[in-house]
């Protein structure tokens, strides 16, 4: 009986480490699936890894278009979610637990610093998008691009201002310049997990 025990206590710790990988991957998918929805208008990229400024970012989505560039930052998360655009911890309750997480905004901020950075672009061409699964409740102060992912075509398109004309030009370096090396990608996660220890 103790084995089985001990059995189903690394059964259940194993599945609690893998859950939120796996969780957080379908959320792009998800997300992925409805930019494909968006017109040729539309050039898209997903799950880029660019080197900036003596480190690694990536960045779930970006859509180039003559409207500028959308940086989306997908957050597969469920509950409630509070706080303000410059907080630096959010919090996200499910039920009675509290959880505590990093602001994806200025994750996000990180991201387009390090695209402007790569392409030379000016920082009013990038348009930053938090992007949440539908299954979320949204208590976000004074934030239009922290949405669900209902909105997320929405939101784009309703950028009208023409400010890009070279949006190929674009594309092709920051798909050149992405880091496919899955050693490259492991030490990005260890950095990250770092971090934030």
């Amino acid at each position: 009986m103790e084995v089985i025990t001990l059995i189903l206590i690394a059964f259940l710790y194993i599945l609690k480490l893998i859950i939120p990988k796996y969780k957080g991957q379908l959320g792009e998918k998800i997300a992925k699936k409805e930019l494909e929805k968006l017109n040729k208008g539309y050039l898209i990229l997903n799950d880029i890894m660019v080197y900036s400024d003596n480190k690694t970012h990536q960045i779930d989505h970006i859509v180039i278009s003559k409207f500028g560039i959308f940086v989306i930052e997908m957050k597969n998360y469920g509950g409630k979610i509070f706080g303000k655009e410059n907080d630096r911890i959010w919090t996200q309750k499910i039920g009675s637990k509290t959880n505590k997480l990093n602001n994806p905004i200025i994750q996000n901020n990180g991201h387009i610093l390090a695209l402007k950075d790569i392409t030379k672009e000016k920082k009013d061409i990038f348009i930053s998008i938090v992007c949440f699964g539908n299954n979320v409740e949204l208590n976000i102060d004074n934030c239009k691009n922290v949405i669900k992912l209902d909105k997320l075509n929405k939101i784009i398109k309703s950028y009208k201002e023409i400010k890009l004309n070279n949006i190929e030009k674009i594309y092709n370096q920051i798909k050149e310049l992405n880091i496919t090396s899955k050693k490259e990608r492991k030490n990005h996660i260890k950095n990250i997990k770092k971090k934030y220890e």
